[in-house]
């Protein structure tokens, strides 16, 4: 129910890594060093306190890939098992995109066994009490 998950300001260098620019550098001028460690713009964090879940890399998700995007009313679920599916979403835009992409409702697919240099994983894990 945001438009980014920092909420509804459009994206901006101190919110989310993109457009190439991470390194500091001019938009579109890419290079690995536009790529920053986790946490490097707290301004962007989630509602929850999720780091980086707009812009630096692309996110495999559990979710299998649909299209069009069906909408099953849930609490906490996933899209596990289709056996016409064979691709996983991806969601959060990278460093190379530009901020449009960023917004939470874009979502892109892939093959789990493809590889390439704007698409990770997230780590995740509870505060200690």
């Amino acid at each position: 129910q945001r438009l980014f998950p920092w909420g509804n300001l459009a994206p901006d260098p101190t919110r989310a890594v993109y457009d190439c620019t991470g390194d500091g550098s001019p938009a579109g001028m890419c290079a690995v060093s536009d790529i920053l460690d986790v946490g490097q713009r707290p301004l962007g964090d989630g509602k929850w306190g999720q780091a980086d879940l707009a812009g630096s890399m692309w996110e495999w998700t559990l979710d299998l890939y649909h299209d069009p995007y069906t909408i099953i009313p849930c609490n906490d679920c996933s899209n596990l098992v289709d056996p016409a599916v064979t691709h996983r979403s991806i969601r959060g835009a990278a460093f190379s995109h530009q901020g449009p992409a960023l917004e939470t409702v874009i979502r892109f697919h892939a093959e789990p066994k493809m590889s390439q240099n704007a698409t990770g994983i997230r780590c995740a894990k509870t505060k200690a009490p």
